[in-house]
């Protein structure tokens, strides 16, 4: 069980089990209070690439829960199996046999389902298989129940033309870019990494193929507000051995935008959503001018950005917070310190001498993020129980709605609250073993507060350690040969990391826009890139042959306006040897898959140079954000001398 799964939990409201519908695991919602009419049936796929993800995930967890209770349906959320282990037609395979169990009419009266009322819907790769098995519906002739609707949640529906107006616009775009999309499209089929680069450069479909493209012109399928200028030129042609080879991405299986109109004509209506900043919404978008031109009543809702995508993907990530629950180890609660909530975690067992204390920061790009968030619970009490320490994992204002300063303000308030005798002594924690962790942009909060420290008069006792995991460390240069290698890597793409940074100090996308060409530091302060100058300060087997370039200067505007990029506060690389010297003894931990890997590894040889005790702990098979995958090994294994560095040194 991964660790944003959740067991089958009945609540007041709905029932939920787990069992097979031909052999396929699923999970079953049915609302608790009586009805005297049969009810609704909803048929949900979850999402994920056809690679990751499953019913028992918390985010589709709670929203079958919802449905179930709030449309009084009955709600079957299926499992299949998943790539890379099983390509396609598994997938399509195994959630078509679910259904056609499900629509069975002994089954649909076990459960009080109206078989009048059926429906299929599904999210992303979900989408792509609700609409691949409704059309297969069409043509089996054991299946006499007919669905009512489909409905497509931003759906993925065709492989061949991954040069629509909506790839080209969004094809940095975080969460789901181009590179992540065409990654997860080849893994359906294949884990040969060939299909993925040829249909990355869109040249992947043969020219005896080229009759199909006419199912996928966008431009006579767009609306006109969604071209937007672009000019359709088709795609160049394609090996003929890779469609030999893997021909799943020609199946209209596979890409339900290839079926002809005689078949779309005969579909159940239909309810689509696209979302302006998403590479899939064109397929969405020509799905319901085909549907529509076919016959069939669609209807498409557009989020065309209601919501900041931060914030909308923040209300999406808080779906995995956990209450604040004591266990037989640990007390937990929450207070404030200096008005800044946190989380406390207090080992149960009696201890006679003073605790460790340590001060945690979380991650999530100064937007996202929170000590309530399951992975980060989990690490503060197994921290708290395995250390026997004290652990405060703090809170802070995000971004978009609270620019810099007020992520590091707010930290650094909580830490000096923590910092007082008098608290540290409420707590039973000894002043001299007190230290700050911190990972992703929590490692850069806990470096800046580190440094802080340093300045501060009023501020009597010392940190003897700081922990930083994957931090991010500097503004200046996005071009290191970790940027350069990692640059299309999923979970944090330079594009994403360049966002997050340019979402720490404005909503103006103007810096982002520099940053991400690495054209944002302007003339007169050119001066600082010797704190950031890779060529001298990485270790040369991480230099693998790249070649330094000073980056090009940047507009002296963006710097006066947003200064905050330049601030020693927001990069702690930018800190002079004079107040690295004094700093605590430090760990680190780099994963290789990282674009900030350099960032870690240049101020591990910074502090070293100024003599500063530093512990480097680089993970050679490890990504950013690896601590958060809890059902992988290596998180496990990282967490553990994380802790053990912790035991002893703190």
């Amino acid at each position: 069980m991964s660790v944003n799964d959740v067991p089958p939990t009945s609540d007041e409201n709905v029932t939920v089990t787990e069992t097979k519908f031909n052999n396929i695991p699923v999970r079953v919602y049915v609302p608790k209070r009586k009805s005297e009419a049969l009810k609704r049936g909803v048929f949900y796929i979850h999402g994920g690439g056809w690679c990751l993800d499953s019913a028992a995930s918390e985010s589709y967890d709670q929203l079958s829960r919802w449905t179930a209770d709030r449309l009084d349906a009955v709600v079957i959320s299926t499992n299949y199996r998943l790539a890379p282990k099983h390509h396609f037609p598994t997938q399509f395979e195994d959630v078509y046999n679910a259904l056609r169990w499900f629509l069975r009419k002994e089954v649909l009266a076990e459960y009080g389902v109206n078989p009048e009322r059926v429906g299929v819907s599904g999210d992303s790769a979900g989408g792509n298989l609700a609409a691949a098995v409704t059309q297969q519906l069409l043509e089996d002739p054991d299946v006499k129940i007919k669905l009512k609707i489909q409905s497509l949640i931003y759906p993925a529906l065709q492989t061949l033309d991954l040069d629509s107006p909506s790839y080209q616009e969004n094809a940095q775009f975080p969460f789901l870019s181009k590179s992540f999309m065409v990654r997860f499209w080849s893994e359906y089929f294949t884990t040969d990494r060939s299909l993925e680069k040829a249909m990355f450069s869109n040249q992947h479909v043969p020219v005896e193929s080229s009759h199909l493209f006419k199912f996928v012109n966008w431009s006579s399928l767009l609306p006109e507000r969604f071209k937007k200028g672009h000019v359709y030129s088709s795609p160049r042609q394609g090996s003929s051995e890779l469609a030999k080879k893997y021909p799943g991405f020609l199946d209209v299986r596979a890409a339900p935008l290839l079926a002809d109109d005689s078949k779309l004509r005969s579909l159940p209506r239909t309810y689509v959503i696209t979302c302006q900043y998403d590479v899939l919404r064109d397929d969405g978008l020509m799905y319901v001018t085909r549907l529509q031109n076919a016959g069939v009543r669609a209807s498409f809702v557009e989020l065309l950005g209601l919501n900041h995508f931060m914030e909308t993907f923040n209300t999406i990530m808080s779906l995995n917070n956990v209450p604040v629950t004591s266990d037989e180890n640990v007390t937990v609660t929450e207070t404030k310190f200096n008005n800044i909530p946190v989380r406390v975690y207090v080992p149960k067992r009696k201890s006679e001498a003073l605790r460790r204390g340590v001060f945690y920061i979380h991650g999530g790009g100064w937007c996202l993020g929170s000590a309530a968030l399951k992975k980060y619970d989990l690490l503060s009490r197994w921290t708290a129980d395995r250390l026997d320490a004290v652990v405060i994992s703090t809170n802070y204002r995000l971004a978009p709605k609270h620019h810099f300063p007020t992520q590091f303000q707010d930290v650094y308030n909580a830490l000096r609250w923590f910092l007082r005798k008098e608290v540290l002594a409420e707590y039973g924690v000894n002043p001299e073993r007190v230290g700050v962790s911190g990972d992703s942009a929590g490692g850069n909060l806990a470096a800046a507060v580190t440094q802080q420290l340093l300045e501060d008069p009023d501020v009597k006792i010392k940190l003897k350690i700081q922990s930083l995991i994957y931090p991010a460390l500097q503004t200046l240069d996005l071009d290191s040969p970790s940027y350069q290698e990692n640059a299309q890597f999923p979970v944090l793409s330079k594009s994403l990391t360049a966002r997050f940074w340019s979402e720490y100090f404005t909503t103006d996308r103007s810096l982002e826009k520099a940053m991400f060409s690495n054209q944002h530091v302007p003339v007169e302060s050119s001066h600082l890139f010797k704190f950031v100058n890779w060529s001298s300060l990485l270790p040369e087997r991480f230099k693998k042959g790249h070649v330094y370039s000073s980056p090009r200067q940047g507009s002296s505007e963006l710097a006066k306006k947003y200064p905050g990029f330049l601030d020693v506060r927001a990069a702690p690389l930018l800190a002079d040897d004079s107040k690295l010297r004094s700093l605590p003894q430090t760990y680190v931990i780099t994963c290789q898959y990282d674009v900030l890997r350099d960032d870690g590894l240049m101020y591990v040889t910074r502090l070293q140079n100024a003599g500063v005790r530093v512990t480097h702990n680089h993970v050679e098979d490890g990504f950013h954000g690896v601590l958060s995958f809890l059902e992988l090994s290596i998180s496990h294994r990282m967490i553990s001398q994380y802790i053990n560095w912790l035991r002893e040194n703190l």
